[in-house]
């Protein structure tokens, strides 16, 4: 269930970098990416507040 149907359509919309209506390889290495460092931010602060990460 999707609260917004066309969330998925902006997103991809968003990843496609050079406009030509198909996410490649490379832009989807982006997103996976900054997925990546966004959850490592997270996690980071997450393990700090709990006095588990120096």
């Amino acid at each position: 269930y999707q609260k917004d149907p066309n969330s998925v359509d902006s997103i991809m919309k968003d990843l496609d970098m050079n406009r030509d209506g198909q996410v490649d390889f490379q832009e989807f290495v982006h997103l996976v990416t900054a997925l990546t460092v966004a959850c490592n931010d997270f996690f980071v602060e997450f393990l700090k507040k709990q006095g588990k990460l120096c």
